[in-house]
């Protein structure tokens, strides 16, 4: 009796902790023959993914991968797409443009050479941000806006984490003064009520049903920002932020949103905050630390990892328990009990 209470134990505490989770696809190192870090990811509006990996670019045509070095075999720490085609790039003292040349291949061409700001020399690229009307290149002190034609110099009054498109707007959180809202003409306008973030570290800002937007800190929490007042989210969503540090946001074409942590993998969450599914290394992805993210035009989710890619197919009719603890064990049969 002793011993089959036991497996019943063991059995209802893997089916309690379990989940339905989506079918993960995993690319390691040996898959894309490039360094484990994927700092970036972006997609062409011809489908192919492109990554910023510690080797350089990752190309990713759906088949088989890749891989273009970096001009001065730097780390790629920033990629992104725009809606031409254009592929950009940041690394350290260098950004611009990967070109197609007249066989397909990418060619990379500096835009960070066109500007005599000297402080470009000595800084890091982490970030791009493309919208329609310009690119943004960042470092975590300085903006570089391309229009298409020419580069102009952003200096923001102090240091800077990512900025962020909320709609038609552009917020910039500004590390001990809060969040400000950047304007076509370069200059930024504080948002009040935003001082209480002046030194948290703002991860992500993602845009909410109605003209607000959620505000996600590394470890001090979420917040809802309703247009004039910001208070705590869901409460049952904060420690993917206070326990596991959260690092990436995404919202997804459905109005579900994405975090990514550094401790504990990737949670999908409903707009009200109620968990989706909870993907981390025990139950489908290859590494818990989650360094980019991207929703590809399928509407599915690319995990760009501390350790290879993970590809979560999101529209797949499929979902799975999966126990690589070895808890459960082999599964022989199944049935179906009151639903």
């Amino acid at each position: 009796m002793k011993v089959v209470f036991l497996l019943f134990s063991i059995l209802f505490s893997t089916l309690a902790t379990a989940q339905e989770v989506p079918r993960t696809v995993n690319f390691s190192k040996d898959d894309y023959r490039a360094h484990n870090q994927n700092w970036s990811l972006a997609q062409t509006a011809d489908g192919e993914i492109f990554v910023g990996n510690g080797a350089g670019l990752l190309r990713f045509d759906g088949a088989a991968w890749q891989l273009v070095p970096s001009p001065n075999k730097q780390i790629l720490r920033a990629v992104a797409a725009d809606a031409r085609g254009r592929v950009y790039s940041g690394a350290f003292a260098e950004f611009g443009i990967w070109q197609k040349d007249k066989f397909g291949n990418r060619i990379f061409r500096p835009l960070s050479t066109d500007v005599s700001f000297d402080r470009v020399r000595k800084e890091e690229i982490w970030h791009i941000l493309p919208t329609a009307k310009a690119i943004y290149f960042q470092s975590f002190s300085t903006i570089y806006k391309f229009d298409f034609q020419r580069v102009t110099v952003i200096s923001p009054p102090g240091s800077i984490m990512f900025l962020q498109a909320v709609g038609e707007r552009l917020i910039l959180p500004i590390i001990e003064k809060g969040l400000f809202e950047l304007a076509d003409d370069g200059t930024l306008h504080f948002i009040e009520g935003s001082q209480f973030l002046a030194n948290k570290v703002v991860a992500t800002i993602l845009p909410q049903d109605g003209g607000g937007f959620l505000v996600g800190t590394a470890k001090d929490g979420i917040f809802s920002f309703d247009g004039r007042n910001f208070k705590a989210w869901n409460a049952a969503a904060q420690p993917i932020s206070t326990d596991f540090q959260l690092n990436k946001g995404l919202r997804l074409s459905n109005g579900n949103y994405v975090f990514g942590t550094i401790l504990n993998g990737v949670f999908v969450l409903k707009p009200s905050g109620e968990t989706v599914f909870h993907l981390n290394k025990e139950n489908g992805l290859q590494n818990n630390t989650v360094i980019s993210l991207l929703e590809d035009h399928a509407q599915n989710l690319w995990l760009g990892l501390d350790k290879g890619i993970d590809y979560v197919d999101l529209n797949a009719p499929l979902t799975f328990f999966q126990d690589r603890t070895g808890k459960l064990g082999a599964v022989y049969s199944a049935a179906v009990f009151n639903g």
